[in-house]
């Protein structure tokens, strides 16, 4: 009978892993006809709890840098800052040097002719124009040497480059617009030539018709004195 109960405790071992609880028998003998004493032992799975674990605290300590560390800090925000600034102003330089650029190309457009005028030969004869001006006038006063070679440069190129001259006279007007002072200026001059030249016609005039009534008394005169018909009849 202890060999047979035995025998299945043996066969049922394999199984206790597959079943939750499995009771255990164990045999006790005392005398030759022992009875079989069966203790039924359970054993319970462990079972995984429905909380988390705690986690460990994580503490983090300043520790002060060191000397050399805050030395390379310091070497490295100055190169950042003399990197930053200097690619900065080689920016804007390339921003204006862009600028400029566009701006006389812009200007050359507007200067030159569209009429297909040709600028090499009128511009020889200008240039020729003002060594000519200056020439004459290498003898005379100061003001005069120095506004004779403007003048004849000035009347050759209105002659030899008309469209190119006024184009450069309505971008002189423009660029003159921009600058209230010079405008100003360049306004005052112009009434006071236009104040000149008004002033020199009714000069002209009044010696033209004080000549005639000199004239003209000059013969009333041999013409009374003499008796002949030299004075004519004035036509106003």
């Amino acid at each position: 009978m202890v060999t047979s109960l035995r025998w299945i405790i043996k066969r049922m071992l394999p199984f206790t892993g597959v079943f939750p609880r499995t009771a255990l028998i164990a045999v006790s003998q005392k005398d030759e006809n022992p009875s079989p004493n069966l203790t039924h032992i359970f054993t319970k799975s462990s079972k995984l709890s429905i909380y988390d674990p705690p986690e460990p605290t994580l503490v983090l300590e300043e520790l002060p840098p060191m000397l050399l560390q805050t030395h390379f800090r310091i070497g490295r925000e100055w190169v950042n800052k003399k990197y930053r600034h200097t690619r900065c102003g080689i920016d804007n330089l390339v921003d204006r040097w862009i600028s400029l650029e566009g701006k006389i190309e812009k200007t050359a457009n507007e200067v030159k002719p569209m009429n297909g005028e040709k600028v090499m030969p009128g511009g020889m004869y200008v240039v020729i124009s003002g060594m000519a001006g200056s020439i004459l006038s290498r003898n005379r006063l100061f003001p005069v040497r120095l506004a004779m070679p403007i003048l004849t440069s000035i009347g050759a190129a209105i002659y030899f480059l008309p469209q190119t001259s006024r184009n450069i006279g309505a971008l002189l007007l423009k660029i003159e617009r921009k600058i209230p002072k010079l405008e100003k200026v360049h306004n005052q001059i112009h009434n006071q030539l236009l104040e000149a030249v008004e002033y020199a016609e009714r000069t002209k005039e009044q010696g033209q018709r004080t000549i005639e009534e000199s004239v003209y008394r000059s013969r009333k005169f041999v013409e009374a004195s003499t008796g002949l018909p030299v004075a004519q009849d004035r036509t106003e």
